[in-house]
């Protein structure tokens, strides 16, 4: 059976920083740079709402760990955002990693992408996806 997670309460005991999101089928991520926010930013947590997180799993291999899961678009039509893996330590405190990187994605309705996310610090121990519009991070 498929485990679903609602993305707004996604908090995952693993580590980070992003790798590319490799896409499956109906993905249409292409070639697209990475956005760098110096800033902390909060996520979009009504856009959030239209993602769906299947299938987590945590790896460590040659001393990474690493997280890997689905994003699948839940809505009827097309999603462009920007997301970004937000890391906690063992005591739940967010890690002032910066900049912050935000990794656009497109998704067409009912479309999976596959991330793997790699933990950037070795205190890292959970973390939580965020999701921006585009744009939004340049206002």
């Amino acid at each position: 059976m498929r485990s679903v997670i609602p993305t707004a309460f996604v908090l995952f005991a693993a580590a980070a920083s992003l790798l590319p999101a490799c896409a499956s089928s109906g993905s249409g991520t292409g070639e697209q740079q990475l956005v760098r926010s110096p800033r902390h930013v909060e996520g979009d947590a009504e856009l959030a709402g239209g993602f769906r997180i299947l299938d987590p799993s945590f790896r460590e291999e040659g001393g990474v760990r690493r997280a890997e899961f689905e994003l699948e678009n839940a809505t009827d039509g097309e999603l462009e955002v920007l997301y970004h893996v937000e890391w906690y330590d063992a005591r739940a405190v967010r890690l002032a990693i910066l900049p912050q990187l935000w990794q656009p994605l497109a998704l067409a309705a009912a479309a999976r992408v596959r991330v793997r996310a790699v933990a950037p610090a070795a205190e890292a121990a959970s973390f939580r996806l965020l999701f921006q519009r585009p744009g939004a991070l340049t206002n």
